[in-house]
C-alpha cells in the first residue's frame, strides 16, 4: 500500500512539472509578443512626443524667420520713401548732387542700424538708379561685382518684374565675392519706375543672421536647413549647398507633408525627419535627427 501511494505521488509531481511546462511553452511566447508591443508602443508615444515638440521649435524658427524677412521688406520701403522724398532717382543728379546723395544715405543707414542691429538684423543698401546714380554701402561702395551677369540676379529682377513695382521680393542665396570670397546674403529687392527709368532698390541680409536662429536646436547629429517655394537652399550649416535646387518641393510635400513628422531611413539608418512650411515667408524648415540621438541606441 505504501509503495503505491509513493508511485502516486511521483506520477502527480510529474504530472504537475508536464502542465507547467504545458503553460510555460504557450505563454511564453504570448509574453514576448507582449513585451514587444509594449516596447514598440512606448518607442512610438515616445516618437510622438519627440516629433511633436521639434515642429513646434520649427514653427518657433518660422516665426523668427518671418521676422527677418518683415524687417528686410521694412527697410526696402524706408528707404524706398528716402529716395522718392528726396527724388535722388527721378532726374539725373550732378556731381555735387550724387555726392550729397551719398552722405545723406549713409546718414539714414547709420541710423536704421541703430534700430536693426541691435535685434540681430545688420544690412547693407545698393541702389541702381534708372538715372544713373549708384548707391552701396558694401565694402569699397561699389555693387556686387558683374552683377547683371549673377544668376541671383538675373532670377529676382525677373521675378520683381512679374510682381509689379510695389512688391518686394526675395532672391536666393549667393555669395557676394570674387574668386569664392566674401559672404553668403541674400537680398529683398524692389523695382522703383520713376521719371528718371526703372531703379532696383537691394537691402543685402547676411545668410548667418538665419542660421543663428536654428543654430541653438542642433542635437547631435541633426542638421536643419532652410529652402524656398522653388527648392533652393537659402539657409544651411554647410555652405556649399546655399542656392542651390536641392529639393523637389511638390514630392517633398507629398511624401512628408508640410506640417508633420516622420521616421525615415537615411544611408541605412533610421531618422525623424521634420518639416513645416512657414505660410508667411513661403520658406521650408527641415530637420533631419538621427533615432540613435532620440533612443540613445
Amino acid at each position: 500500500m505504501g509503495e503505491l501511494w509513493r508511485r502516486a505521488v511521483r506520477q502527480l509531481k510529474r504530472l504537475r512539472t508536464q502542465v507547467f511546462l504545458a503553460y510555460f511553452a504557450v505563454l511564453t511566447p504570448c509574453f514576448i509578443v507582449m513585451g514587444v508591443g509594449l516596447v514598440l508602443a512606448a518607442r512610438q508615444l515616445m516618437i510622438q512626443q519627440i516629433g511633436t515638440s521639434r515642429l513646434d521649435m520649427l514653427r518657433q524658427i518660422g516665426e523668427r524667420a518671418n521676422t527677418v524677412k518683415t524687417s528686410a521688406t521694412t527697410l526696402v520701403d524706408l528707404y524706398r520713401y528716402e529716395l522718392d522724398a528726396q527724388g535722388y532717382v527721378a532726374a539725373p543728379l550732378s556731381e555735387s548732387e550724387a555726392g550729397e546723395a551719398h552722405a545723406y544715405l549713409d546718414r539714414q543707414k547709420a541710423k536704421y542700424d541703430g534700430v536693426f542691429r541691435p535685434i540681430g538684423l545688420g544690412h547693407d543698401l545698393v541702389v541702381l538708379g534708372g538715372n544713373g546714380f549708384v548707391y552701396s554701402s558694401l565694402p569699397g561702395g561699389l555693387p556686387p561685382a558683374e552683377l547683371e551677369d549673377q544668376l541671383w540676379y538675373r532670377r529676382l529682377i525677373q521675378s520683381l518684374g512679374q510682381a509689379g513695382d510695389s512688391s518686394v521680393r526675395f532672391s536666393s542665396t549667393f555669395r557676394d565675392g570674387p574668386d569664392g570670397g566674401g559672404i553668403y546674403q541674400f537680398a529683398a529687392g524692389r523695382l522703383m519706375h520713376r521719371a528718371g527709368g526703372a531703379s532696383v532698390l537691394l537691402v543685402m541680409i547676411d545668410e548667418q543672421v538665419l542660421e543663428d536662429l536654428y543654430t541653438p536646436a542642433l542635437s547631435e547629429g541633426s542638421e536643419i536647413y532652410i529652402y524656398d517655394q522653388e527648392g533652393r537652399i537659402v539657409s544651411h550649416r554647410d555652405k556649399k549647398m546655399l542656392g542651390k535646387q536641392f529639393v523637389d518641393v511638390a514630392r517633398m510635400a507629398e511624401l512628408y507633408g508640410t506640417d508633420q513628422f516622420s521616421l525615415v531611413k537615411k544611408l541605412g539608418s533610421d531618422y525623424l525627419l521634420s518639416t513645416y512650411l512657414d505660410e508667411a515667408t513661403g520658406w521650408t524648415i527641415v530637420e533631419e535627427i538621427p533615432a540613435r540621438t532620440l533612443f540613445g541606441v
